[in-house]
């Protein structure tokens, strides 16, 4: 995978991005990213409830991309926080531009901005 100019260059089937979450949070949040998709495919967001737990299926969730611009907005519950997220944003190859991800806060606050273009 390569980044270019907010682009990605997808030449395998499973990319994955770390998004660390601030410690400070302790209320739900709201992931929220735009990504464009050459092609359909899956986009899955890893969570673990402890540290040391490797990431796994049965804490994840699975959401489909058209071919297009894709918005989406997932509500994570406060107890899957205040570790790192894995976000597998594609399982296909192809080209994809990520335009802003972010995370709030449930009471509509910003807590990080992770990318904004």
């Amino acid at each position: 995978m390569t980044l270019q100019n907010h682009t990605l260059n997808v030449t395998n089937n499973d990319p994955w991005i770390l998004v660390g979450i601030p410690k400070v949070v302790h209320s739900d949040i709201l992931f929220h990213i735009e990504i464009t998709s050459s092609v359909k495919t899956i986009m899955q967001l890893f969570y673990h409830k402890q540290k040391a737990q490797n990431f796994t299926e049965l804490h994840s969730y699975k959401m489909p991309l058209h071919q297009g611009k894709n918005t989406i907005l997932l509500r994570l519950p406060a107890q899957y926080l205040n570790h790192t997220l894995r976000l597998d944003p594609v399982t296909k190859k192809g080209n994809y531009t990520i335009g802003d991800i972010a995370i709030y806060t449930t009471e509509n606050t910003m807590t990080q901005t992770l990318y904004n273009d």
